[in-house]
């Protein structure tokens, strides 16, 4: 693994670096280890995995875990839905 960035501050303002680098600091950290599971599930899962699916999987995960109201849409699913509510307002006469 590389490293991201050469220090660690522990408290923000130290080094000179404000709170708001220290979480853009954390939060490279923490797509290292999504970068790594990626990797990792690749290479070792017994069957093969595109990143497209693996990625959308966890964006879906990651928006459901907010709440019950949010949800991930790729374009595909966004173009349907439009389609579909397109169609609906359609045939109820509404617009």
């Amino acid at each position: 693994m590389r490293a991201l960035f050469p220090f660690d501050a522990d408290e923000p303002g130290d080094l000179g670096i404000s709170q708001s680098q220290n979480r853009r600091q954390e939060l490279y950290r923490e797509l290292e280890l999504f970068t790594d599971a990626l990797d990792f599930v690749q290479a070792q899962y017994v069957d093969e995995t595109k990143p497209k699916d693996l990625i959308y999987g966890a964006l879906s995960g990651m928006l459901a875990n907010l709440d019950a109201h949010s949800q991930f849409y790729c374009q595909k699913s966004t173009t349907s839905l439009r389609s579909t509510r397109k169609a609906n307002s359609a045939a109820s006469g509404s617009r």
